[in-house]
C-alpha cells in the first residue's frame, strides 16, 4: 500500500487533481469542492470526463491566487 505522504507528493507532480486531491489541498471537503463545481465558480479548473471530475492544478492555483488579491 502506498502511503499517504507519498500519493501527496505523486499528486503535486500532476497538472490535473481529483476532487478528493484537490479538497486536500484546499483544505476543504469533497462535498464543498462539489458544490463549487456545481455553481460553476471553479469556472476553467473543471474538466469533465463522463463521470468523472477533474481539477486543472494550473487554473486552481490561478484562481487562489486572484482571490487573494
Amino acid at each position: 500500500m502506498i502511503e499517504p505522504e507519498t500519493t501527496s507528493k505523486i499528486a503535486r507532480l500532476r497538472p490535473y487533481l481529483s476532487v478528493h486531491e484537490a479538497a486536500e489541498l484546499l483544505r476543504t471537503t469533497r462535498r464543498a469542492l462539489y458544490s463549487l463545481i456545481e455553481r460553476g465558480q471553479l469556472g476553467k479548473a473543471v474538466l469533465r470526463l463522463g463521470r468523472r471530475i477533474l481539477i486543472k492544478r494550473k487554473e486552481l492555483t490561478a484562481l487562489l491566487e486572484k482571490n487573494r488579491e
